[in-house]
Parts: C-alpha cells; sequence; structure tokens
C-alpha cells in the first residue's frame, strides 16, 4: 500500500521562531544579514536593476524587479540548505519537527519517514513560492 504524500501546509508567522532557532544552531546568522543588508554582491543591485528595466513599461518593470529579489531569495535558501546538510546532526531534532509542523506529522513521524520522504519534505519546504520573503522576515529580526 502506497503512503499518502503529506502537503506542507503555508508558512505564516509562527513558523519564524522555530527557524531563527534552526539558523542560530547552524552559525549562518552573519551570512543571511550580508546577503539582505550588508552589501553583499549577491544583493539585488541598484544599477544592474536599472539596466534591466530601462525602456520597460511600470508593469514590466515590477515583474522584473520581483523575479531578481526571487533569485536572492533562492541564493538565501540554497546557503541555508548548504549549511543544514553540513550540520545536520545539530539541528535534526528541531528540523523534524519543524517539518512536522507543516506536514500535520510529528517529529518523530518525520525522522522515521523513509529516506526519499525525507529528502523531500526538506526540496519541497525549499521550494516553497513564500520562501523569500520568509527569509526576508528572518533577516529583519536579527
Amino acid at each position: 500500500m502506497a503512503e499518502e504524500k503529506k502537503q506542507l501546509r503555508e508558512l505564516n508567522g509562527g513558523d519564524l521562531f522555530p527557524v531563527l532557532n534552526i539558523i542560530g544552531k547552524l552559525n549562518v546568522k552573519d551570512e543571511l544579514i550580508k546577503l539582505f543588508g550588508g552589501g553583499d554582491a549577491r544583493k539585488v543591485d541598484p544599477a544592474k536593476l536599472e539596466l534591466l528595466t530601462k525602456g520597460k513599461t511600470e508593469d514590466e518593470a515590477a515583474e522584473i524587479e520581483k523575479a531578481e529579489i526571487e533569485k536572492q531569495g533562492l541564493v538565501v535558501a540554497t546557503e541555508l540548505f548548504q549549511a543544514l546538510f553540513t550540520q545536520m546532526d545539530a539541528v535534526k531534532y528541531d528540523l523534524a519537527n519543524f517539518l512536522g509542523s507543516l506536514s500535520g506529522q510529528t517529529g518523530q513521524e518525520v525522522l522515521e519517514l523513509p529516506l526519499d520522504q525525507f529528502t523531500n519534505l526538506i526540496v519541497e519546504f525549499k521550494n516553497k513560492p513564500e520562501l523569500t520573503s520568509f527569509f526576508k522576515s528572518i533577516s529583519s529580526l536579527m
């Protein structure tokens, strides 16, 4: 009998706290702050944005800016997940509990999932459309 795939719910304000706890344990706070406001090259560059939007309508320019911000969010997510995979043991219970809260399972149930289902939960979280704004919210609290 095939196991029913759990869908992750939409992220909400209450999700900030477990994610902040996980980020604290991963020691990536400084990198996140740099990405969102410390002059890091991966930040959306106003000069680049001006070049990309030159001659575009207001709506087209807004879409281009949105796409650039989404790219920035993907960079942050990628760095966070790289740190997560290299330091998984330090955060495994926190991560399992967080993924469980998103998928309607307990942390223990998440830890007992077959490896492919466990990693699929992580990938599904990484691919959530609202993740960019979620990481921006997190960075503003640091």
